[in-house]
């Protein structure tokens, strides 16, 4: 049977039954200096300040043939470690359930495992699996359902010689697309991809778009904005790059959502506005003397015809001229 926890806790009690089991991939180390060892690191997201009681699965991967018992509580702003109890040893691979001795209050706890004879130089990724139940007691916390979100494990690998490394993670997301790539090489990813870095490494991850996206942004790992991004690796660390596909109207290299509003940019005489083969719902007006080409029907690179644009609404015209080429009117 597996072990249950749950707790009242200034009269409030909180279990939170889930299946949580996040596969991460073993690499291989090719490098001349394979790892021996590690330390996971279990941390909860968001702050805890009174947390009283956990329940939780640690598993590694193949890769580490056991792990140490002897797991700690580090509460790092405090800078004191203290013994976690009620320790059951399920298997070489895992490791379970645990009870803070008491409230632990001003910090969110981070629980610490060590593994030792690592076989085949090999990474281990470590996942958190709470069996049929995970219990989190915090008194500041009227209600709460655990969930994946609420768990963040990262690992520190130790080289024979004494080298620490970590796992830089990357994941593309959006409805566009483009690839991350890495200096130095590493992570070259269309999707979700890891490379493992020396501590101390400063990583610069570089976004590249498809001909028919744009690259929205960052988020994790530090990183913010639109160009590159630099990542300092003293941790395991994990980025998100968002690609998404331009708005579905254009005008040389400006995007724009509706037909209106590109043309209300137009400062010239005439313009081309291009379209993708897409349905927009809207009834622009053209009230200025200029002559407009409606060219739709277009691919996501704006290059190629590869069928119709269907406008649902009205079309008014009440000053200059319209041309428009494979514009459906509906």
């Amino acid at each position: 049977m597996n072990p249950t926890l749950s707790h009242f806790h200034r009269g409030v009690l909180i279990t939170a039954a889930a299946i949580l089991c996040l596969v991460y991939p073993v690499k291989q180390s090719a490098a001349a200096d394979p790892v021996v060892s590690a330390t996971v690191r279990v941390g909860l997201t968001p702050s805890f300040t009174d947390l009283a009681g956990i329940q939780f699965t640690l598993i590694n991967d193949p890769g580490a043939n056991n792990l140490q018992v002897s797991a700690t509580n580090v509460n790092a702003a405090a800078n004191t470690t203290i013994p976690l109890v009620n320790t059951l040893v399920i298997n070489t691979t895992r490791v379970a359930w645990f009870n803070l001795p008491g409230i632990i209050s001003g910090s969110t706890p981070i629980f610490e495992f060590k593994t030792f004879s690592i076989a085949n130089g090999a990474y281990p990724r470590f996942t958190i699996d709470p069996l049929s139940t995970i219990s989190l007691i915090d008194s500041t916390t009227a209600s709460f359902s655990a969930t994946a979100a609420n768990f963040v494990v990262s690992t520190a690998y130790l080289t024979q010689g004494g080298i620490t490394q970590y796992f830089l993670n990357s994941t593309n997301t959006g409805n566009g697309g483009g690839t991350v790539t890495s200096t130095p090489p590493g992570i070259a990813c269309t999707g979700t991809c890891s490379a493992i870095y020396d501590a101390a490494t400063q990583v610069t991850l570089i976004p590249t778009t498809n001909s028919d996206s744009f690259f929205s942004g960052w988020s994790g790992g530090g990183c913010s904005g639109t160009g590159s991004c630099q990542v300092a690796m003293n941790d395991e660390t994990s980025v998100t790059a968002t690609f998404d596909i331009h708005p579905p109207v254009n005008i040389g290299a400006n995007y724009f959502s509706f037909i209106g509003n590109a043309y209300s940019t137009v400062a010239g005489s005439s313009a081309v506005i291009n379209l993708r083969s897409v349905d927009l719902t809207e009834s622009p007006v053209f009230n200025n003397p200029i002559t407009v080409t409606l060219n739709g029907g277009l691919d996501g690179t704006f290059n190629s015809s590869i069928g119709f644009t269907r406008l649902h609404g009205a079309l008014t015209i009440t000053s200059g001229a319209v041309t428009f080429d494979k514009l459906i009117i509906m």
